[in-house]
């Protein structure tokens, strides 16, 4: 009996120290146990910038409570910095506060002259353009086809006793300039369809799809089908080729605005269909008129042919002032557009908001002076302009660079704003929605991080808010220029940061 109790205490006690060896006393100070302050979140962001990968880079980084003027941590926060996409949150805030939730863009159509007895119009018919980017977008379940759209307006037309046109059918799109792509966007950029310039008159978002005829053999040429809707005059020199499988879509449209020649470039997937890219239309408002006149003719309505205000201004024949309304046709609320602007990080739409804004205030509207009435605007609302420049609305433009501190002052600005829930459901939902559909998911900031993301070569931009472990909200801006590793990389840096200040107390 005693040899066995003294094995018994022997066991009790060698138990008993294995485990008081591995619980956790009170005042265990581990790193993985220690509470996450926003030392916490200095100390990383410190030991981010001396990685071996981030030598070379520059970064910025604000983090504001809404409530405190004063900043929580910050980074280079004053350095001027181009952010890409994150362009598109002064441009949608502005929009929001200068022209309302609740503004619709206008499209009229209507007639310069008389229609005579027998039903001819001795004048023009014309469709007035107010850059409406959303009119017959396909991504909009709400909205018509352009040739289902042509047919609404065929029975207004004919509702006029209208049944002949001595006149053109005419795109009037002057209520913005004629320089629809904003200056200095890259020649990689403008011939694709997120290159697609804003112009007075948009349909579908002002692209066109390429078909390219089906072919498996790698290495071979990929050879051009057809477009739709068809360009008259489009001339093609393509060196793209069929590209391994699984390497996507990686083929480049080359061209500018108003020219019908384009260059091909890169690869495509090999496929036993047609398969198809997209490219930014080469004059939309020509391309609207031309496929009306063809639907009025096929609605036996005939025409004196398709132009645009633009070419019968080049004409010396500027279109009659004086002008009898026929239809009127309204978007969908600025509330909902803004919201597909910064979900889905549509670069037409900010551009078109951002010459509205120019044209609100009663000026021409062209990108120049909206991105004026945008840094007066910020200036209205005490926001530090210094470093501010503006030069797109979407920011294809690298030379657009704003601080860290200018996005979160704009993010705190908008939750004092009646219009903050429109603007904080516009942007993406972490783990759920739009651009953040895979970012954070199964972590603290999955449903819990609401931001905008930028990407383009070299540079990468997340801003937004979140809530802390106490439920506080925080506005945040991280911006990285010049860095050489993979997207992929920064976004799982990011993704650390964030979630160390969704444990922040």
């Amino acid at each position: 009996m005693k040899n066995f109790g003294a094995i018994l205490f022997l066991k009790l006690f060698f138990l008993q120290t294995i485990f008081a060896q591995q619980a956790p006393s009170k005042d265990n100070n581990t790193a993985e146990n220690k509470p996450v302050t926003i030392a916490t979140v200095k100390e990383y962001l410190k030991k981010l910038q001396a990685e071996p990968d981030f030598k070379y880079t520059t970064i910025g980084f604000s983090l504001k409570s809404t409530s405190n003027p004063k900043a929580l941590a910050d980074v280079n926060a004053n350095k001027s910095l181009a952010v890409a996409s994150n362009t598109k949150l002064f441009t949608t805030s502005a929009a929001l506060d200068i022209l309302g939730e609740d503004f619709t863009f206008k499209t009229i159509l209507e007639y310069t002259g008389k229609i005579d007895p027998a039903g001819t119009l001795n004048g023009d018919l014309i469709i007035r353009g107010s850059g409406d980017p959303t009119l017959c977008a396909d991504r909009l379940k709400t909205t018509q086809d352009i040739n289902d759209w042509y047919k609404l307006l065929i029975e207004k037309i004919k509702a006029v006793k209208i049944k002949r046109i001595k006149g053109h059918v005419v795109i009037d799109q002057d209520i913005f300039d004629y320089n629809a792509t904003p200056d200095n966007w890259l020649w990689t950029d403008i011939g694709n369809y997120y290159g697609a310039g804003a112009y007075g008159f948009n349909f579908n978002e002002n692209y066109f799809r390429l078909y390219f005829n089906k072919n498996t053999t790698v290495g071979s040429k990929a050879e051009v089908l057809k477009t739709d809707p068809s360009i008259a005059d489009l001339q093609w020199l393509s060196t793209a080729t069929i590209g391994e499988k699984g390497t996507g879509d990686n083929c480049y449209i080359y061209g500018v605005p108003y020219t019908y020649f384009r260059f091909l470039q890169g690869t495509i997937p090999p496929s036993d269909v047609s398969f198809w890219i997209k490219g930014a239309m080469p004059d939309p408002p020509l391309q609207a008129a031309q496929i009306f006149a063809g639907v009025l003719m096929i609605g036996g309505i005939a025409n004196g042919g398709a132009t645009t205000s633009r070419l019968l201004t080049l004409q010396g024949k500027p279109l009659a002032t004086e002008r009898k309304n026929i239809y009127t046709h309204t978007s969908i609320p600025l509330k909902e557009i803004v919201s597909f602007t910064n979900l889905w990080s549509v670069n037409l739409y900010a551009e078109a908001l951002l010459k509205t804004i120019a044209v609100s205030k009663g000026q021409k509207g062209t990108t120049q002076a909206g991105a004026k009435i945008v840094e007066e605007w910020l200036k209205e609302k005490e926001i530090k302009t210094a470093g501010f420049q503006m030069f797109d609305g979407c920011g294809l433009s690298p030379f657009s660079s704003f601080t860290a501190e200018q996005i979160t002052e704009l993010l705190k600005y908008n939750t004092q704003t009646k219009y903050f829930k429109t603007f904080n459901e516009s942007l993406p939902l972490a783990g759920a929605t739009g651009t953040l559909t895979n970012f954070g998911k199964g972590t603290k900031i999955e449903n819990n991080v609401r931001a905008k993301t930028g990407n383009m070569q070299k540079v990468a931009s997340y801003a937004g808010y979140i809530s802390d472990a106490n439920g506080n909200r925080l506005c945040f801006s991280f911006i990285i220029n010049n860095f050489t590793v993979d997207n992929l990389v920064i976004r799982k840096k990011v993704e650390k940061l964030l979630g160390l200040i969704a444990e922040m107390r």
